[in-house]
């Protein structure tokens, strides 16, 4: 999980609040149709009253549930692309800011010791632990391990020092590909994968379902 886990933990929660609103309007629609299908199909007598009163009783309801419906399904996905823009457009400035090398972030002391030449491949990687969110001090130190690694006779502290190498050249674009691919999956579990302004209603209220099986461990990795 990196520094950037509030993002993804965010849009979770943004479209789990969109589902719930979606759902709870839907499924009193499906309560009210089956209220009237069950009229219809009940005897006269069953009613103390007057049977087709009954009936008409919950055809108004089921079009009442309908109206609510209409009214609040129609906000709720572009309620949640709101806060899904800006989102990204936090995350994408976050790691912009994150990802340009500045001359404040030198760190002397650091400096001083790479260039030194007395570093183990235990302590390179330790460094690498403790700059893992000074961008600037990374770089230099990756390459100081891939220089260190093109010497290294030992393969164990070769694929080591490549490792750091990897690790401290940090590519912005991994994590937003990522995030990309968290945001296709609210695209498609809110039933707009094919750019539908809205879905059929009971195909939304379906795989919607399928949030967190798509989503559940790129969230908890982000």
């Amino acid at each position: 999980m990196s520094k950037y886990a509030q993002y993804a933990q965010k849009l979770d929660t943004a479209f789990k609040a969109a589902r719930e609103k979606y759902t709870k309007v839907y499924d009193a629609v499906k309560a009210a149709e089956k209220r009237v299908e069950d009229a219809k199909n009940e005897k006269d007598e069953y009613f103390r009253g007057d049977a087709d009163i009954h009936r008409a009783e919950c055809a108004t309801a089921l079009r009442k549930a309908e109206i609510v419906f209409e009214r609040t399904a129609e906000g709720i996905w572009p309620a949640f692309d709101e806060v899904r823009d800006e989102l990204t457009a936090k995350l994408r400035a976050e790691i912009q800011a994150d990802t340009i090398a500045a001359p404040e972030d030198i760190d002397p002391n650091g400096m001083t010791l790479l260039q030194s030449g007395i570093l183990r491949v235990d302590e390179l990687e330790s460094l690498a632990e403790r700059y893992a969110e000074n961008y600037t001090m990374l770089r230099i130190l990756g390459q100081h391990a891939k220089a260190a690694a093109d010497k290294a006779e030992d393969t164990d502290a070769r694929w080591r020092l490549v490792n750091i190498s990897r690790a401290a050249d940090r590519d912005p674009g991994v994590v937003l590909q990522t995030w990309d691919g968290l945001l296709e999956a609210a695209k498609v579990c809110s039933g707009r994968r094919l750019g539908e302004k809205h879905g059929d209603p009971s195909f939304v209220a379906s795989i919607s379902k399928t949030w967190e099986r798509l989503t559940e461990a790129t969230i908890e990795s982000f």
